[in-house]
């Protein structure tokens, strides 16, 4: 059974004067958030963002708009996560939990095994490098945390794609943790005024086969720890 969310209703737990709420989707099997959709829990004035909740046991497709932004005028930004044992986000995704005014909110990716590839993916528990690198630009945190789905799914997370991080001010954090490896195979690059934390903790094997770079004005600092190191 799919439990769907299309272009309309469009939930909302946003608010004009304070903070965001809480929204909460949960499906046993199949969940998809489709081209159009639009899942909010925005703060407003001085209030933080809220809390957005997009859960599956199974499957999940994702391609909407999610968001858990602060006011304009201050407050944090809130929380995002979008888990399923096998996901996948489509063309017309995108997610936001900035704060103009204060710390950066977060994005939370939880599969089991997942690659980030080019401008495009084929297949599930694939995402691009230009979702993670437009997030972060745009002032939101990512996390990507992979658990074990058995044999075939150990956990890893690859990276096959340049990601550049370009926020202009604040500081944003990109945080790789997996059950099993974390395989570095193209370059990161901080380009921003704002600061970037980078941090990779592995399971198993950490191999970082292309550069890590900080070009910005912005500090750059990294973090690694792998437990066969």
């Amino acid at each position: 059974k799919i439990w769907r969310l299309s272009s309309s209703p469009r939930p909302s737990a946003s608010s004009a004067v304070s903070e965001g709420g809480r929204i909460y989707l949960k499906a046993q099997d199949h969940l998809a958030l489709e081209a159009g959709s639009v899942t909010a829990a925005d703060g407003g004035g001085t209030g933080n963002g809220g809390v957005v909740l997009a859960l599956s046991d199974a499957i999940a497709n994702f391609d909407g708009q999610m968001s858990a932004n602060a006011g304009a005028n201050g407050g944090d930004g809130g929380f995002v996560e979008t888990s399923a044992k096998t996901l996948s986000f489509g063309e017309n995704f995108a997610v936001s939990a900035a704060a103009a005014n204060g710390q950066a909110g977060e994005w939370l990716i939880d599969p089991t095994d997942i690659t980030i590839q080019a401008t495009t993916c084929t297949g599930t528990n694939c995402m691009t490098a230009d979702t993670i690198s437009s997030t972060l630009s745009g002032g939101t945190s990512v996390t990507i945390q992979t658990d074990a789905g058995g044999y075939y799914e150990a956990g890893h997370i690859d990276i096959h794609a340049p990601i550049t991080v370009s926020n202009a001010s604040g500081s944003v954090t990109l945080e790789f943790v997996a059950h099993g490896g974390i395989y570095v195979n193209d370059t990161i690059t901080h380009t921003g005024a704002g600061d970037f934390v980078l941090s990779f903790d592995a399971g198993n094997d950490l191999a970082i086969d292309s550069d890590i770079l900080s070009t910005g004005s912005g500090t750059m600092q990294a973090n690694f720890y792998a437990q066969n190191d």
